[in-house]
């Protein structure tokens, strides 16, 4: 009799750690698959774009140009020199914001994201605080592992000069 309480009791503790066995492995492959697509993510122009979001939504022009491809942000630098205008300036231009100091953005909800190699381009869609709203499309590149905003495009067609 004091055998087969042992038995049950060995029985009902190997019982146990099967379950606890299972929980353990289920959760190592739950982190395994959380820290997969974490890596994906962080090399992706997403976090990039998600910091230029926030920025751009507080109205931080320093913060956006801090992420704007260096080749770029020395041209745009050149011509805010030119203009006599800052980082937030340059931001409120960009956005179509410098005419009404009061209109701010309120969201940015992003509708796709294709990258290629070394680029990404991102469809957002902004909304303003006077309750318009604008389709933007954002390019980036990669530079020696880092994702920058390329507005090279945009610049071209701000300075192109009809012949």
């Amino acid at each position: 009799m004091k055998n087969t309480k042992a038995t049950a009791a060995k029985k009902k503790r190997s019982g146990k750690r099967i379950i606890v066995i299972s929980v353990c492995a289920f959760l190592a492959i739950v982190i395994a698959a959380l820290v997969s697509v974490y890596a994906w993510y962080s090399n992706t122009a997403l976090p990039v774009a998600l910091k230029i979001s926030e920025a751009a939504e507080a109205g931080d022009g320093v913060t956006v140009f801090k992420y704007v491809q260096p080749s770029d942000r020395r041209t745009v630098k050149l011509g805010m020199v030119f203009l006599g205008m800052n980082e937030n300036d340059a931001l409120k231009m960009a956005l179509g914001t410098n005419k009404n100091p009061s209109v701010s953005v309120t969201a940015a909800k992003l509708l796709s994201y294709e990258e290629t190699g070394d680029t990404a381009i991102l469809q957002v869609l902004l909304s303003f605080s006077d309750g318009r709203m604008t389709n933007l499309t954002l390019n980036f590149v990669r530079e020696d592992g880092v994702w920058y905003l390329s507005i090279n495009e945009i610049l071209s067609e701000l300075f192109k000069f009809e012949k």
